[in-house]
């Protein structure tokens, strides 16, 4: 990705942008990138990379085994 600063009054940017008036009437740094645009993967998508098909089979009766576990302990 591309990345361009340059120094500039800011007097010049005063139409462009809104500036904090501690901004106002000195150099300042404007920096230009272009924007990353997001994905547009669903949720699945994004979390196959960590899915492990080897453990899927174990994962569908986790949840009784962990019941059974926590009934034993009291």
């Amino acid at each position: 990705m591309q990345l361009i600063q340059k120094k500039i009054n800011s007097d010049k940017i005063k139409d462009i942008i809104e500036l904090p008036a501690e901004l106002k009437h000195q150099m300042v740094i404007i920096t230009v990138m272009p924007v990353v645009q997001e994905s547009k993967k669903s949720l699945s998508g994004r979390l196959s990379k960590y899915k492990d098909d080897n453990k899927m089979k174990l994962e569908e009766s986790a949840w009784a085994m962990s019941v059974c576990d926590e009934e034993e302990n009291y």
